[in-house]
């Protein structure tokens, strides 16, 4: 409803308007004189002669705000919401400045379900007179917006409508806010207001804990996605497998599995270096250990300079090259360059730290590592990959480099678990993302592949590798022409001059 300090009287006075007016001479006294009857036909409840009366009267004024507003109200009266629609949208066309009649009519839409005219009239008051829309017409302008495909506006409407600061919002209200940021990307308003909707008893929980089911998926946050799956069972059974969610019990299956993969390997880690400590000589501490026994640099600034020492074989150099999707160079093929000076400062630190019985560092382990994968014994560094995480598991850059040395060893099921987590550790990073799915192609059916390049494109709509990886996958996995043209043609905009536009083109020549 209007607000109290600008609402007027909605049904105007018909017989002070007629009083004013009765001055007039000529033409005027016929009409004047039909009206006054209305008036009295109204006030005895006699609502159908009215109506007759009205009706003949438009014929000889068919323009006549008043007489179409009446014929209006009491069509409205008498429940024929379509007629009063029509007669008060003659009515305001011919006043569009009446705020009264404008909202009137508005009314008159929404109950004959003529929701695109309702709009569009609510819109006109929210931008003549916004003052007058209270909490209750902001949020309908929203649900009307949001109907209408238009997140950003409808959003906007609801924020007007909320003070979370000062009042808790209705469950249905914040369901439908964080619904629209999650439309919008934005992720951390989401949740927020997801998780108001979720946490109450009201039926628009369904939709907070879906949202959240689906962000937290999105983000590859699998224990809180499996905390939001059992409230949901709990509350809602049946609900998740009846949506398009269902997947998601397998996804926490695999991440499950892998967790308890990891832990294994863990503490078999552990328990090989406690082992190997406990025979080892007691030998004063080293400078080196002494470095690491104090502030420890980041795996980033250890390494630098080593990881790269890997690109120099030719598998390596595809996958940093190229997208996901795509074929692999066989590994007769991987060669080594021996030139490569990074290469031999490696090899020769390593060498110099294989001399002494003292335990290695985190970062001589990653060294280590980096050196056995240069020299293509994948095992060992899987195995000093593994022996590094058992002192800093939180690394996102160790799991990615030991998922690399498992795809390289061919161990592609291995390769996923490890790579996933890296993914789950730094879900920000888009080069491990780019890594997981150049694993998963080879470990997963070609649909799944597909929904799985489509989420790492939500999340990164702006890379050209997941984009021209996307495109390839419209065209060769579901063969949806149409999209992968738009994609291929959103690639060339992104990186007009990356090494594989010519495969874009060539794509475009061939699909059009």
């Amino acid at each position: 409803m209007l607000k109290a300090n600008t609402k007027k009287v909605i049904f105007i006075l018909t017989a002070l308007t007629l009083a004013l007016a009765a001055g007039c001479t000529g033409p005027e006294e016929k009409r004047i004189q039909g009206l006054n009857e209305v008036i009295s036909l109204r006030a005895a409840g006699d609502d159908a002669r009215a109506l007759s009366k009205l009706e003949v009267l438009a014929e000889s004024y068919p323009n006549d705000t008043i007489i179409l507003r009446e014929i209006g109200s009491i069509y409205e009266t008498l429940g024929n919401t379509a007629e009063a629609a029509f007669y008060l949208s003659a009515a305001q066309r011919l006043t569009p400045d009446n705020i009264e009649l404008l909202y009137q009519t508005y009314r008159a839409q929404e109950k004959a379900n003529q929701f695109e005219a309702a709009r569009e009239l609510l819109e006109a008051l929210a931008l003549v007179e916004p003052s007058a829309l209270d909490n209750e017409l902001w949020i309908r302008l929203g649900e009307l917006r949001a109907e209408a495909q238009q997140p950003q506006v409808a959003l906007d409407a609801y924020l007007k409508a909320v003070d979370p600061e000062n009042q808790a919002p209705s469950a249905s209200t914040a369901a439908a806010i964080g619904t629209l940021f999650k439309q919008l990307d934005n992720l951390p308003q989401a949740e927020r207001w997801l998780k108001i909707a979720a946490n109450s008893d009201d039926p628009n929980a369904l939709t907070g804990l879906l949202g959240l089911t689906e962000i937290h998926l999105r983000k590859q946050k699998w224990a809180a996605a499996e905390t939001v799956i059992n409230q949901l069972d709990k509350q809602f059974p049946g609900a998740l497998d009846a949506s398009q969610w269902a997947s998601a019990r397998g996804e926490l299956d695999r991440w499950r599995v892998a967790q308890e993969t990891m832990q294994a390997e863990l503490a078999k880690s552990k328990a090989a270096a406690a082992a190997k400590d406990a025979t080892a000589p007691s030998k004063a501490t080293t400078a080196a250990d002494s470095d690491s026994a104090g502030t420890t640099l980041p795996f980033d600034e250890a390494a630098t300079g080593k990881a790269e020492v890997i690109a120099d074989m030719e598998m390596a150099e595809a996958f940093a090259n190229t997208p996901a999707l795509e074929a692999l160079p066989s590994e007769s093929s991987t060669t080594t360059d021996t030139s490569n000076a990074d290469s031999i400062a490696v090899s020769s630190e390593t060498a110099e730290l294989d001399s002494t019985d003292a335990p290695l560092s985190l970062q001589q382990l990653i060294a280590n590592a980096e050196t056995a994968s240069m020299e293509h014994d994948y095992k060992k560094a899987i195995q000093l990959y593994w022996e590094a995480l058992g002192r800093a598991n939180n690394q996102a850059n160790i799991w990615n480099q030991l998922s690399l040395a498992y795809r390289l060893d061919g161990q592609v099921r291995n390769a996923e678990t490890t790579a996933l987590e890296a993914t789950r550790l730094a879900p920000e990073k888009i080069d491990y993302t780019l890594d997981y799915l150049r694993t998963i192609q080879r470990t997963k059916k070609p649909v799944d592949f597909l929904a799985e390049l489509e989420g790492a494109y939500d999340r990164f709509p702006s890379s050209p590798e997941i984009t021209l990886s996307l495109a390839r996958a419209y065209e060769q996995i579901s063969g949806n022409n149409s999209t992968a043209i738009v994609l291929y043609n959103r690639f060339i905009d992104l990186a007009p001059n990356h090494p594989l536009l010519a495969e874009a083109e060539t794509a475009l020549d061939r699909l059009r």
